[in-house]
């Protein structure tokens, strides 16, 4: 519940270890940086392989695996920017404001 009330504490400079791809997704956008562990390679693995590709510069571990030494580099960077306006001019298409 205090998720529900405060939302995720995610904040700039932490890092992250994670499986779930909302969290990455979260935990990057504010600016933490870290690891996501797909649970399952075959449908987490995508999500978290998307966030990648969107610009992410976490580090994608291995179930079973240590974490890579290296943890990534914070958030999305300045793919972030585009992100944002992309679903800016979705909302406006969608809603009309």
């Amino acid at each position: 519940t205090e998720v529900w009330r405060e939302g995720i504490p995610a904040r700039r400079g932490q890092r992250w270890i994670t499986t779930r791809e909302s969290l990455h997704l979260a935990a990057a956008a504010v600016g933490a940086w870290g690891v996501a562990f797909p649970a399952n390679p075959e449908y987490d693995g995508v999500t978290h392989d998307d966030l990648v590709a969107k610009g992410s510069r976490w580090v994608l571990g291995k179930p079973g695996e240590a974490a890579p030494e290296t943890h990534g580099e914070a958030g999305f960077g300045t793919a972030l920017e585009g992100l944002v306006e992309a679903k800016k001019a979705v909302a406006q298409r969608v809603y009309g404001h």
